[in-house]
């Protein structure tokens, strides 16, 4: 049997998105959106160049693996086959990465 959710009409007492009590829904809903934003603006106004150009490049450089690694977990997770163990493996890749280029580094100071 397939179930259909239907979803009740807001009544006359529901609240409006403009009115107080519907931004402070709206607010608890996205809190988690609402904390970034916070600490975007705060970090912002400490250090103005946050919001460069050169910055925000540098920061999508550093995201860009997470990010490729997020979405090909997203897809084997949605299509059934769950595997946790992707981050495992980048933390054991960038240990590996840090160690080489640490003796590296110390190989030229000599």
């Amino acid at each position: 049997m397939i179930g259909i959710a239907i979803e009740a009409c807001p009544g006359p007492h529901a609240a409006r998105p403009w009115s107080p009590a519907g931004l402070l829904a709206m607010a608890v809903r996205g809190r988690a959106l609402l904390a970034l934003l916070v600490v975007i603006a705060y970090f912002a106004a400490v250090a103005p160049d946050v919001l460069s150009v050169a910055n925000l490049l540098i920061t999508a450089r550093r995201v860009a693996i997470i990010a490729v690694l997020t979405i090909g977990v997203t897809f084997v997770i949605l299509t059934g086959g769950i595997d946790l163990s992707v981050g495992s493996m980048v933390g054991l890749e960038r240990h590996g990465g840090g160690c080489a280029g640490a003796e590296r580094h110390t190989a030229r100071a000599d």
